[in-house]
């Protein structure tokens, strides 16, 4: 999966992230995995369509991926839930997490993608870029910049 997702600069001082750079980790995890549109998935020989803002794992897939143990990953998902962060539905040695508010969070990142779902190219003028890069050395000669 490619492309970008948002997240909140504030999002790690929230009670269950702030000193705990492994929890803040994966949470940014399960964002990113997240299906940014409906996507097929296989589930035990059997297609479901993952809506926008959900991923497909199992709890000893996320352990793996964390370094954590299955209690550690279970309780932290829990903690999750009862922040009304995710909701998750368990079957089949996997669990369906939806990711609450998904789509108010990536509404604005994902209107700048086009209907191939990849990012809009965005064009900067001459002016913009000198404006938002001043020359350097600082109070040296502004240098011209080559367009690609």
């Amino acid at each position: 999966m490619s492309g970008f997702a948002t997240i909140q600069r504030d999002a790690r001082k929230h009670p269950l992230f702030h000193g705990d750079a492994d929890r803040f980790g994966a949470w940014v995890w399960l964002i990113l995995g997240a299906a940014w549109k409906p996507t097929p998935f296989d589930i035990a020989g059997k297609t479901v369509t993952l809506e926008r803002g959900q991923i497909c794992v199992s709890i000893r897939q996320l352990g793996d991926e964390w370094g954590w143990s299955k209690s550690k990953v279970d309780r932290f998902l829990t903690r999750l839930e009862t922040e009304t962060m995710i909701e998750r539905k368990a079957g089949q040695g996997r669990c369906i997490i939806t990711i609450c508010n998904y789509e108010k969070y990536q509404e604005q990142r994902d209107t700048d993608r086009d209907s191939s779902g990849t990012a809009a190219e965005h064009k900067r003028t001459r002016e913009q870029v000198n404006n938002r890069f001043p020359p350097y050395p600082p109070g040296g000669e502004a240098r011209e910049i080559e367009d690609p």
